[in-house]
């Protein structure tokens, strides 16, 4: 239940920053970074929301760890790399 409230809040700040971005910013972080955050986001809260309704699954909930994880690094990785790029 836990991971769900984080996944969840995660999502809310994501859909909050994506809005907020203008048209230029958007194409800079780039569709592919985009669709697969979002992508990976939206699997990891259906595999979590099926250990609620269904029950507790390991395998499911381990693979929505290591998609929580995922759009973190991949929101990271951009940022970095847009960084360097910059300098």
């Amino acid at each position: 239940m836990g991971l769900m409230a984080v996944s969840v809040t995660h999502f809310a700040i994501m859909l909050n920053m994506t809005l907020r971005l203008t048209k230029e910013q958007f194409k800079e972080a780039g569709y592919l970074h985009m669709y697969s955050s979002y992508a990976m986001g939206i699997a990891a809260a259906c595999l979590l929301g099926w250990n609620l309704l269904m029950g507790a699954t390991p395998g499911f909930y381990i693979a929505a760890c290591m998609l929580n994880l995922f759009v973190a690094l991949i929101g990271f990785i951009t940022f970095s790399v847009q960084k360097i790029l910059y300098w």
